[in-house]
Parts: structure tokens; sequence; C-alpha cells
């Protein structure tokens, strides 16, 4: 037997209602960073989120490197022998695969401009030294813009800046940019990939105070495009936005002039437009977090950390499976190539609010897995695609195609693949 990991995504289509099921989930792993804010995350690969440095009630700036596994909700403080001085007020971006690029911000007495790469695999920091480099900064903004690059724009020099960089990961180079139009020079922006080549940005502080403008970047255009929606966020600086997929944005936090925001707002490039988010639970008003993606597919969870909210905070939310559904993900196991069919039984069961379905096909093929009712009637597709070889995990999380919450009692999981059909039963609790 050949031992193989197949890494697999699966899209299932759901319906939702608007402003009816709450997206955000706060979690409660077992061992979390220090309470803190000024620090920066980004996604790092495989459902990793990496979070580095941050400014905590014991230290005025940090050099601590920790990653979260959104999988295992676990918090993993990781110890690179070479690392970036402590800082705060940075930038860190996806550059591709499970590598995070980091560029900028301040510590006690110094103000950077050092860029960094930060290898997951390898768990290494390693500073690059391109020929040219953007000018020392803080409070600025990145984003992936795909094929292994990053945008940056903004900041402070003590006085805030407007320029325009794309850092290129396999030619470690920094290129200034000049499109013809720009927003004008900011701190405390944010910036988010939105798909294909393209970066949203929004808000800030510039030299007419806060901000509300939205603009669209376009790579293979060179060019800043000012967006004009019909509904927007109100001005405000020391936000967080971060990719949803599917074209769209999530903006939550800042800082306004009626003081700390915890409103939660949805860009869809589609619409052109900004949509409030309605949830009956949420993390408090705060500035100064760290927002981040677990994937840069379609679709992915949120994972928000830390930030101000009159002290500094140490709590860690999901955003999305409510409003804003994401497609079942099951999670391949690098284990020997399976040679038969099964269905197992899930765990835990009973449950309550989710509960871990595994399956293994021996072969390529087509695979449905579906959730009926004690009446037959289908409650959930989980899976309905065609599939390789291999062993996987599916976690149903006790809602129904439309996303609403089901009822506490008997339910059945069918797996069919090929000529192979099999019936479980499973017991909701609550």
């Amino acid at each position: 037997m050949k031992s193989v990991i197949y890494g697999l995504f699966m899209v299932c289509i759901f319906f939702s209602v608007a402003d009816a099921l709450d997206d955000w989930t706060q979690q409660y792993p077992a061992s979390k960073p220090l309470a803190r804010h000024f620090h920066a995350m980004a996604y790092a690969g495989e459902d990793q989120v990496l979070l580095f440095g941050g400014s905590t009630a014991t230290s005025s700036s940090t050099d601590e490197t920790w990653i979260y596994d959104l999988s295992a909700n676990a918090w993993i403080h990781k110890d690179p022998t070479s690392k970036p001085p402590r800082r705060i007020r940075h930038a860190m971006a996806c550059i591709g695969g499970d590598k995070v690029l980091l560029f900028g911000g301040s510590g006690w007495e110094d103000i950077f401009d050092d860029t960094w790469v930060y290898d997951l695999s390898e768990n290494t920091w390693n500073q690059q030294n391109p020929s040219l480099k953007p000018p020392w900064r803080y409070c600025h903004a990145m984003a992936y813009i795909g094929r292994d690059q990053v945008l940056l724009f903004g900041g402070d020099q003590t006085k805030v800046i407007g320029d325009t960089w794309i850092y290129d990961l396999s030619e470690n180079t920094w290129a200034q940019q000049s499109p013809p139009e720009k927003p004008s020079p900011r701190h405390g922006h944010d910036m988010a990939y939105i798909g294909e080549d393209q970066v949203l940005l929004f808000g800030g502080y510039d030299a007419d105070g806060y901000n509300d403008g939205t603009w669209l970047y376009d790579l293979s255009e060179s060019t800043w495009t000012q967006q004009n929606p019909s509904a927007k966020p109100s001005a405000r600086r020391d936000h967080a936005i971060a990719y949803l997929g599917g074209g769209k944005v999530l903006l939550f936090g800042g800082w306004d002039a009626a003081g700390y925001n915890d409103k939660t707002w949805v860009y869809d490039l589609t619409d052109r437009n900004w949509t409030q988010d309605a949830n009956t639970t949420q993390p408090s008003a705060r500035i100064v977090l760290a927002l981040s993606e677990t994937s840069m597919d379609e679709s992915n969870l949120l994972v928000l950390f830390g930030g101000w909210d009159v002290d500094y905070n140490d709590e860690t939310w999901t955003f999305g499976g409510g409003d804003y559904p994401v497609p079942v993900e099951p999670t391949s196991l690098p284990v020997d190539l399976p040679e038969a069919y099964r269905l197992s039984q899930n765990y835990p069961n009973p449950f309550n609010a989710s509960t871990e379905i595994r399956y293994q096909i021996p072969e390529e093929g087509y695979v449905n897995l579906r959730i009926f009712n004690t009446l037959g009637q289908e409650v959930r597709t989980l899976l309905d695609v065609e599939q390789k070889a291999s062993s996987c995990t599916v976690t149903w999380n006790g809602r129904d195609n439309m996303s609403g919450e089901v009822a506490s009692g008997l339910y059945f999981c069918r797996l069919k693949a090929g000529e192979f059909s099999k019936t479980i039963k499973m017991v909701l609790l609550k």
C-alpha cells in the first residue's frame, strides 16, 4: 500500500436568510497568547493562522510567534531559532502556500523597514534583503494579491503617507507602483484580498480625519478605483477586514467619531455594496484587533483575536456558518489508502452542537453523504462530489440545508459511493 495525502476541497451549495443567523462564535482554546493589541495575524496554510508581536500589559512590544489551528481549536506557541525584533503596528499577509510576509512596524525606540518571511512547515523566520524596499513605517496595511505577491499601501512616518508597493516572493523584490489615481495618504486603514488579483481597502485616518472611502486595487491593471456604495460603514480607523470568499470581505470594529465600534459589515464585489450583518452575539467593541482568513479559497471561516476594548483583550472568535455558510471540507488524513468502503459511527453520539462523521473510499468515484430525519425527509446534504480514494472526516453542525438549527432527536446519515451504501443512526440532544 502507498501512503498518500490528498488535499480535498468540496463545494456544497447552501441558501441562507439575510441577518437571520449568528456567524460569530467565541472559542475557548485551552491555552492562548496573552491579551494584546497592535499585533498582526495572517493565513499560514491548512486552516492555520500566524500571530506575531503586539503590546501586552507586561510588555510594550513582543516578539512572540503563535499559530492558531482552527481544526483543533488550539493556540500553539512556536519558538523559531531566529525571528524579527519585538514590535507593534506592523503588517503581515499570506504570500502563498504556508508562508507569511511581514514588513515594518515600530518598537520601543525603533521604526522598522525590514522584510521577513515565516515558513510554517520549517518553523523559520527568514529576513529578506531586497535591493529596493519601502521606507520605514508603521500603521500601514498589506494584503495577499495572488501569484505569491503582496500589496502594501500607506502608513505613518510621523506624517501619513500614500505610496503603493508590490512584493514578489519568487523574485524577492519590492516594486513601487505609480497608479494614476489612489487613496489619500493615511494610516490605520486595512486591506484584504477579494479574489482574482484584487484587493479591497477601507477607511483609515488622513489629513481630514476619519475616512469612509472604499477602494479597489487591480494588480493586472495597476490601478486604484474608488467604489461608491450606497451603504457603508461609518468613517473609522484601527478596524480589521478579511476575505470571506465569493468576492466578499468582512469588516469588524474600529474607532469612529462615536467611539469604539462593534458592528459587522460585509462588502460584496458583485453588488459593489456594503451590508451590515446582524448577530445576537459578537465580540465587544474594540480597536487595533487582528482578523485573519483560514483559507484563501472561495469560502472560509475567519479568526479574530485580541484588540483593545478599554483593556487588553485575549478573546478568540470565529466568523462563519450562519448567514455566511461555509462548504463542508473533509479533512484528508495521512494514512494508507483504504482497501474497502466504510462509514464509521459518528463521534460523539449522542451529540450537542456538532459531530464528526468518518468514512473511507478505496477508489476514485462519486460520493454522496446526506442526513435524513425519521420521516425519511432530507435534512442536509453534506457531500455530493467526485472524490479520490481517501479516508476523510466531515463535521455536521446540526443545521439543515437552509442553515437553520434542527430539533433534538434521531437522525440518519447515509453514505453512497459506487455500489456501496450504508446508513448510521445519530442522536442530537440540546
